[in-house]
């Protein structure tokens, strides 16, 4: 089968300027009883030649994922806009004009701004019920580098296949679009236990309840001793997120047709997998 993977990895991704030591990623394989068994988690700016600085870090994550051609990845940012703002191309046209046409994430923004009136939602956003639009101020830089800076080098070259605007392809990688706030509303477990991201005890036995919660719910197995640290330990929850990431993408690798459009709308708008 073109898309059975043997790992998966969970990105919950940062477009800021020190993106390195904010954007996280989650290894994982099958675990026993269907569960998932986390083997990794670590800042991206710990991968071969990376750093803090955002375009050196997404340089070499571009690397990472090409050098993973039997691994997915989930990856926690929108692959795509709604389709009043694609300029009626297929995506991978969008994506090959995407850098020339903005110059940095405040033109990308003020263009979308400028071809409709509020914050337009993508199907995929409604169905899968996620916090804000592609644009919207709090993500739209997510969005921008996610996009320009991880996408295009990826699928214009034919480093990876994007799903499901991309058919999968033997021996490349696959990525697919995770939203951690949809897959713990998919399991009635968002906001269940209050905030989880910051530095507040509450907040750090929040995150122990939620991860707890899904071990009991049988997706993940428990991890070992250190790895139970790193996810409880960071304080903005963004390792917590990889895990949920790794979790969505291997659940979402198991439901028929995965790989394909499921409407015509999804090939050039994309998929939130949750």
């Amino acid at each position: 089968m073109t898309v059975a993977r043997s790992r998966f990895f969970g990105v919950d991704f940062s477009g800021a300027t020190g993106a390195g030591n904010l954007i996280w990623l989650a290894e994982a394989r099958p675990g026993p009883g269907g569960t998932v068994e986390l083997l990794t988690c670590r800042p991206a700016s710990a991968l071969p030649g990376s750093a803090a600085d955002r375009s050196q870090c997404l340089a070499s994550l571009v690397e990472f994922i090409a050098a993973e051609p039997d691994a997915a990845f989930g990856c926690d940012f929108p692959f795509s806009m709604p389709l009043p703002l694609g300029g009626g191309m297929p995506w991978i046209a969008y994506l090959e004009h995407f850098a020339r046409r903005f110059a940095d994430a405040d033109s990308f923004r003020a263009s979308c701004q400028s071809v409709v009136e509020g914050e337009l939602r993508r199907a995929t956003d409604r169905e899968a019920r996620v916090p804000f639009c592609a644009y919207n101020i709090r993500l739209y830089r997510q969005t921008y580098h996610g996009i320009a800076g991880l996408l295009a080098p990826l699928a214009i070259a034919g480093r990876a296949a994007v799903l499901p605007m991309q058919s999968a392809v033997p021996g490349r990688p696959l990525l697919l679009e995770i939203c951690p706030a949809s897959f713990l509303r998919r399991l009635g477990l968002y906001g269940r236990f209050g905030p989880y991201k910051g530095a507040a005890p509450s907040c750090h036995a929040a995150r122990e309840r939620l991860l707890d919660a899904v071990i009991d719910a049988g997706l993940l197995a428990p991890p070992a001793a250190g790895l139970r640290r790193t996810l409880l330990d960071n304080r903005g929850g963004d390792a917590l997120d990889s895990a949920f990431a790794a979790i969505a993408c291997h659940r979402a690798l198991q439901e028929p047709g995965f790989d394909r459009p499921r409407t015509p709308e999804e090939a050039f708008e994309g998929r939130v997998y949750f």
